[in-house]
């Protein structure tokens, strides 16, 4: 009798995990206000068309390797990565230069 109480409780235990792997998945429906709220998000920069001759001013950020440096210091063979102008499109606010290593 402890046999047909064991092996009955063995089955249904593992009809019950077999059934939940056989079940399939609905797939969950993503709202129409996420979607809104993902296709709203603004591009943190804009391009902008390069001016003609841009000025280096005391303010501009001077970087090298991501180390801030002076412009007397960049090497000649230093190539410019970014460049971040002032909203007049003439002034230069920051440049960045890497150097190869």
């Amino acid at each position: 009798m402890t046999r047909y109480l064991w092996a009955t409780i063995s089955l249904l235990a593992i009809s019950s995990v077999a059934s939940a792997n056989l079940a399939r998945v609905k797939p969950q429906e993503v709202s129409t206000e996420l979607r809104l709220a993902i296709t709203g998000i603004p591009t943190p920069t804009e391009e902008v068309q390069p001016p003609t001759r841009a000025e280096l001013n005391s303010d501009t950020e001077v970087y090298l390797n991501g180390k801030r440096s002076s412009y007397k210091s960049i090497p000649k063979t230093a190539s410019v990565s970014r460049v971040i102008l002032a909203p007049d499109g003439k002034t230069i606010v920051r440049i960045e230069f890497t150097t190869e290593k």
